[in-house]
């Protein structure tokens, strides 16, 4: 009996070598991005003087993007819904993008006209250009609508104040692109001054 000891400590061995090795096709396996029914895209923070206003932008469409897949793979990105491969955008999507003013360097008085004023101008002072960037080129986006939505009032005077937020819905016709594409949103200024860009890179 003692001298099957070594072998069952071998079986041991090898039984434990085969349940604890990595696992390698796990390993190797492509990391998977899963989306919400808003996706948060990209943001940056504008500055005139003492404003401070960070823009935030987002995508949907209906419920297209919720449960999209997206993995690198040896062939490229890919998206997958349901288990079916998706290429191509929906013929519609909805960008959004928030524009606030809560960290302003100075204290911030909603009360005060003229303060309330200046953010009213840089805001209404913004202006959007959109681009398709692919591997190769990039293609400007013609007839997109834009809309601008103001903050929301107080529901009551008493709560406490905020800096406001504003809205701007841009919609876009995507009807057959490429879900690899990229989309370059440039924000201007008055005088068509370019302020900042953001990049949508699913």
């Amino acid at each position: 009996m003692r001298k099957a000891a070594p072998y069952v400590l071998l079986m041991c061995y090898t039984v434990c070598l085969v349940l604890f090795a990595p696992n390698a096709s796990a390993a190797n396996r492509p990391k998977v991005t899963v989306y919400k029914q808003i996706v948060p895209i990209d943001s940056v923070t504008l500055t005139d003087g003492n404003l401070c206003v960070p823009l935030e932008a987002s995508l949907t469409s209906g419920d297209f993007f919720d449960g999209l897949e997206a993995a690198e793979t040896p062939s490229g990105r890919k998206f997958h819904k349901n288990s079916e491969e998706i290429t191509e955008y929906p013929d519609e999507i909805t960008l959004l993008v928030r524009a606030r003013t809560d960290c302003s360097t100075s204290p911030y008085d909603p009360a005060d006209p003229m303060n309330s004023k200046r953010i009213k101008d840089f805001i209404l002072s913004l202006s959007f250009s959109l681009d398709w960037q692919t591997q190769l080129d990039r293609k400007p986006i013609e007839g997109f609508s834009s809309d601008l939505l103001p903050p929301p009032s107080p529901v009551v005077a008493e709560q406490e104040q905020s800096a406001p937020a504003w809205s701007y819905i841009l919609t876009l016709n995507t009807k057959d692109v490429p879900l690899t594409d990229h989309l370059v949103i440039t924000v201007h200024s008055e005088a068509d001054k370019l302020v900042t860009r953001m990049a949508v890179h699913l």
